[in-house]
This record gives structure tokens, C-alpha cells and sequence, in this order.
């Protein structure tokens, strides 16, 4: 046996823990074990221990390479064709025009005979016989411009075509949630939409500089109140209210907390996203954001840390697609839509891929030198896969990716490792679920 090498080791509050990458494992051990693993010296660990151990991946075989172990997940993962993800873009035209985005917003809209070539294409996808689940997802531009004329009409057929055909129909939608309306949102829970976007620029003071239109100078008000309405009509709903921060707006970040109603608030994910031109300065203020999640935790809204398993992007399985307006496809949705970086399209509701789109099939990091020897490949898989694939300019910011880590591990422990949510054992360690 040995220690694996992608444990990590964490004190809190005079507590040690062992955290394992590759198993989204995490034992707290004694001082003595803790030493003992750190410094790979198993000679004064007892049997029974070291087999405790090995079930939390902590400890591996000897002959074990653990780098092919990731390898074998990500090439898994990536050509699974259980699970088909299409995201469709309506338009890419917006009722706001935030100075941060990076889309070049066009007049622009979905024709009837896109959406009947989508759905056919849909249709192919759900009766393959090795699609169990279908995940119809909603981007733009602001996709519920077009909601009557797009979202509903591909929407309905689709969830009835998943109901006939016993596939599991996932349903989201990435929105600025300005043109909900009551009756709107009554039509969104009859067709199963139940996993929400909604972003807000900080809180009202900031975000009305950012997102205003000629006649409404308020768009917070709106949104929170559509926010609020949502979380009352829909009783499963998952909502993420992702806030964009900057380095002016972050001291604004704890005042959000204050204007949704409590009753409500164990169903809103409050989620600070630094504004990618401001990734610079993401080492600087991770204590900061760190704080405001747990400020987040204490006033009742959900958290992220009911698990800490590090999931790969969406962009890198072979069963997902971005379906522009004019049936261009694409493999992610943060980017702007040139056709340069398209992976194919859909015509007569066939997809028709290009070379990139097999290069973004192929092309693997895990395998690189400088990758496979990282420690913390397991919780990285390699640059993005977009960046990876055009070639664009990508510095590895391991204290950036290790900060990240940390966080997630303090706040799940403040969560669960305080709570008795432990099963004691009297050979050193203790098991947190």
C-alpha cells in the first residue's frame, strides 16, 4: 500500500483532515496518522487502519497508477452517450446591454423551420436506444424573448416526446429573469422547468448602473420580485441566483442576503462570479468571497458543499451540443458565436460536425507531461476544453485552483464536520459523510 498522491491535507481549529481527489473522500485522523501519512511512513500504521484507509482511497495499491485512473474518467465521461445535453440559443439578441458580456448581441431570432429541424434533431437523439436522460437547457442572448415563439413550442415537444419514451427530461434556463411575469411562470412549471440562472449585478445600488433599459431604471426590483414569485409557484424548484461581482461592487455582496423573504431562502443558491475581466485579482479576494458564502450559509440559502465531488464541464462529453439561432453548433456557451469557433450544424434535423468538433472529442490534457504530474489533476482535468482546442493563451493558476479547494473543504466541514455527522471509530480516524 501507499499514500495516493492526490490527498490533501487540511487543520482546522486544532482538527486535522485528510481530503482524497480522486474519491471526494475526507477523514479526520489524529495527529500521529496525520504525520504518519503525511511523511508516506506506514511503518506505525496498523493494519486495520491502513485498510480503513485504502476504502477511502487515502491508500492504493502499490501498482496502482493513479493518473490513468483520471484518464479512464475523463475518456468515460466523454464519450457516455446516456445523458444528451442540447442547449438552444432563441437569439442572441438581449433586453439589457452589460458592459461585462461577452457576446456581440444582433437583432436576431429563431425561424420556424430552425425550431422544426431542431426538434427533429431532438427527436433522433431521445429514441437512440442508449439515451436514458435528455437535459433541454435554455441560453442567449435573453432566450425568453422569444418564449412563446421558441422556447415553448420546442419545449412541449420535447418533454412529451421524453414522457413517451421513458428518458428522464431535464429542463434549465439561463436568464437575466427581467420578462417573467405570473402568467409566464405558470406556463414554465407546466413544462417541467425547474433548474434557474438568474443573475444579478451586486445589489440594487450597482446593479441599476449596470442593467437598466429607457424605461426602467430599477431592473433589481423586477428581478428579485420574479426571483421570489418563481421560488413561491414552483415547490421543487432549483435556483441559483449567480451575483456578478467586481472589485467595487463585492462590498455589496452581504446586502443581496437581505431582500429574499426567509421562507424562501432554503431554496436560492447565492453564487458570487467574479467578472471575467477581473480574473486577475481572484487570489486576492478569495478570503473575502469565502466569508460572504459562509454569511450566505448562516442566513438560510442553500450552499454548494452537500458534496464535494469535481465534476467535468458539460463542453467536453460527445452527447452535448449549443444550437445557435441559425443552427450553428457550438460546444460552449461562454464565448461569442463567430462561425469560426463552430462545431458543425444542424441541417434537416441531422447534426453535421466540422473538424473541431472532433478536436474537442480527442484532444486531452490529462495526458500531457506537465498535467499528469500535478497533484491536483483530479480536481482540474486540464486547462478548459475551449482554450485547449483553439489554442488560446492559458497560465495555470495552481494557487488560484488550491485556494478554491480549501474553501470548498472549509465550508463543507463548517456544514457537516461540526454536526456530529460523523461515525466514530477508536483507531484514529472518523468517517464524514
Amino acid at each position: 500500500m501507499k499514500p495516493s498522491r492526490y490527498n490533501i491535507f487540511l487543520q482546522k481549529e486544532g482538527r486535522r483532515f485528510v481530503f482524497n481527489q480522486l474519491a471526494s473522500s475526507i477523514l479526520e485522523v489524529d495527529e500521529s496518522l496525520f504525520c504518519c501519512l503525511q511523511n508516506e511512513d506506514l511503518s506505525l500504521i496498523p493494519l486495520n487502519v491502513q485498510n480503513e484507509l485504502a476504502m477511502s482511497s487515502i491508500l492504493v495499491d502499490d501498482d496502482l497508477n493513479e493518473e490513468n485512473v483520471v484518464s479512464f474518467r475523463v475518456l468515460d465521461s466523454r464519450m457516455a452517450k446516456s445523458s444528451v445535453r442540447v442547449t438552444i440559443m432563441p437569439t442572441l439578441d438581449c433586453n439589457f446591454s452589460c458592459w461585462y458580456c461577452y457576446e456581440k448581441h444582433k437583432k436576431s431570432m429563431m425561424s420556424e423551420e430552425a425550431v422544426c429541424s431542431i426538434l427533429r434533431f431532438c427527436e433522433s437523439e431521445i429514441l437512440k436506444p442508449s439515451t436514458r436522460n435528455f437535459h433541454l437547457d435554455w441560453f442567449g442572448g435573453e432566450p425568453l424573448l422569444y418564449f412563446n415563439e421558441v422556447v415553448e413550442p420546442i419545449a412541449t415537444r420535447i418533454m412529451n416526446l421524453c414522457e413517451e419514451n421513458g428518458v428522464k427530461f431535464l429542463h434549465s434556463i439561463t436568464t437575466n429573469g427581467y420578462l417573467i411575469n405570473s402568467e409566464m411562470i405558470q406556463r414554465l412549471k407546466s413544462l417541467k422547468l425547474r433548474s434557474y440562472q438568474i443573475t444579478l449585478d451586486g445589489s440594487a445600488q450597482y446593479h441599476n448602473k449596470t442593467r437598466f433599459s429607457a424605461t426602467d431604471k430599477n431592473s433589481y426590483s423586477a428581478i428579485v420580485s420574479n426571483v421570489i414569485n418563481l421560488c413561491q409557484e414552483i415547490e421543487d424548484i432549483d435556483m441559483m441566483v449567480r451575483i456578478n461581482y467586481t472589485p467595487k461592487n463585492i462590498i455589496s455582496l452581504e446586502d443581496i442576503a437581505n431582500d429574499f423573504p426567509l421562507e424562501i431562502r432554503n431554496k436560492i443558491l447565492l453564487f458570487p462570479q467574479l467578472v471575467w475581466q477581473f480574473k486577475k485579482n481572484i487570489n486576492a479576494i478569495t478570503e473575502r468571497i469565502k466569508d460572504v458564502l459562509k454569511f450566505y450559509k448562516e442566513c438560510g440559502y442553500k450552499s454548494r458543499t452537500d458534496n464535494l465531488t469535481v465534476c467535468q464541464c458539460y463542453a467536453e462529453s460527445i452527447a452535448q451540443y449549443v444550437i445557435n439561432y441559425d443552427l450553428s453548433v457550438y460546444k460552449c456557451t461562454a464565448r461569442d458565436f463567430s462561425a469560426n469557433h463552430s462545431v458543425g450544424s444542424i441541417k434537416n434535423g441531422v447534426f453535421l460536425p466540422n473538424s473541431h468538433y472532433f478536436d474537442y472529442s480527442i484532444r486531452s490534457d490529462v495526458e500531457k507531461e506537465e498535467c499528469r504530474g500535478c497533484k491536483l489533476l483530479p480536481s482540474c482535468f486540464g486547462r478548459c476544453v475551449q482554450k485547449r482546442v483553439e489554442n488560446s493563451v492559458y497560465n495555470c493558476d495552481k494557487e488560484a485552483l488550491l485556494n478554491s479547494i480549501f474553501n470548498n473543504l472549509y465550508l463543507y466541514l463548517d456544514e457537516h464536520g461540526y454536526k456530529g455527522q460523523t461515525s466514530h471509530s477508536d483507531n484514529g480516524t472518523q468517517q464524514h459523510s
